[in-house]
């Protein structure tokens, strides 16, 4: 039987599903889930292939992480990979290979699902994943192309507070939640050194805060915080959503990313100093924008 292959994100299609149950929405794949306790809910399963952007030539030995997780595989010769014990969710997904542009982008999850999907890897400079004819694209020119927006706030100042890759080199050893700790980032860690942006002073907390869902509670989640708006190489992998039962959306795990893997951090504490392409964030208690290398 041929499978269906659908765009995960329209204006960036690098991510190709097939699976039989499939709800493609503008932002993310959305399976309903089962009405069986947190605890009894079957486990999904992101298996597939990791890809060359227009060529499907297979990436070997590239990261298929779950980072908020703390999820990953590696392709094998094939490109192929296996992600196994995902809880129900949303979940932001992040392919990282030498010599490519990182993808980053959230999935949503059912209990029990078996998701097939292509992910394709582009050394492109462009946000279109289209090479510039005559132009020679290296891993550093990707990264240069990728951290350009942060070099610019950061060279303005931009209200924002900045970590940059040669702070973070002197900080061997450290979480990532001790690293952001040093430009003044609010940090709540967990019981299972979870570590999540969160504040519980100020006038916003106070107007904003949030239930954690029943996973992040047995990660150390405390209620009755504020938590900040947490964005993985521009995509938003956490942003106050919350259900119909007034719980939040899976909270972002920060000390998931090892910090020999971040290229550069800037934090705004209120709406007022958020970028405007980061507005809707503007129900939490600050952003925190996190590039990887």
């Amino acid at each position: 039987m041929t499978r269906p292959r659908w765009p995960l994100l329209p204006e960036r299609p690098l991510i190709r599903l097939r699976l039989t149950h499939l709800v493609p929405t503008a932002l993310a794949i959305t399976l309903c889930l089962t009405a069986l306790p947190l605890g009894a809910q079957a486990r999904a399963v992101l298996r597939g292939n990791v890809l060359v952007d227009g060529t499907d030539a297979p990436v070997a030995g590239a990261e298929v992480s779950l980072p908020g997780l703390s999820l990953a595989a590696r392709s094998d010769a094939t490109g192929a990979f296996r992600l196994g014990g995902i809880p129900a969710g949303r979940h932001a997904l992040v392919v990282r290979r030498v010599g490519f542009a990182p993808l980053s982008t959230m999935m949503t999850f059912a209990a029990g699902d078996s998701i097939e999907a292509d992910l394709l890897l582009s050394a492109s400079a462009t946000s279109e994943g289209q090479p510039l004819p005559g132009v020679t694209v290296t891993a550093a020119s990707v990264l240069r192309s990728r951290l350009a927006e942060f070099e610019e706030r950061r060279a303005l100042g931009a209200g924002g507070r900045f970590l940059t890759r040669e702070q973070l080199d002197r900080m061997d050893g450290r979480r990532m939640s001790e690293a952001v700790a040093v430009i003044g980032v609010p940090v709540v860690v967990g019981t299972t050194n979870a570590a999540f942006v969160a504040s519980s002073r100020g006038t916003q907390s106070f107007m904003r805060t949030t239930k954690p869902n029943r996973s992040d509670r047995a990660r150390g989640a405390k209620p009755g915080l504020c938590y900040g708006a947490v964005a993985l190489d521009g995509v938003l992998v956490y942003r106050g959503s919350e259900d119909g039962q007034g719980e939040s959306e899976p909270l972002f795990d920060i000390n998931a990313l090892p910090p020999e893997t971040i290229a550069g951090v800037e934090f705004y504490a209120g709406g007022a100093t958020m970028p405007a392409k980061y507005n809707g964030t503007r129900s939490t208690c600050g952003l925190i924008l996190i590039w990887t290398r």
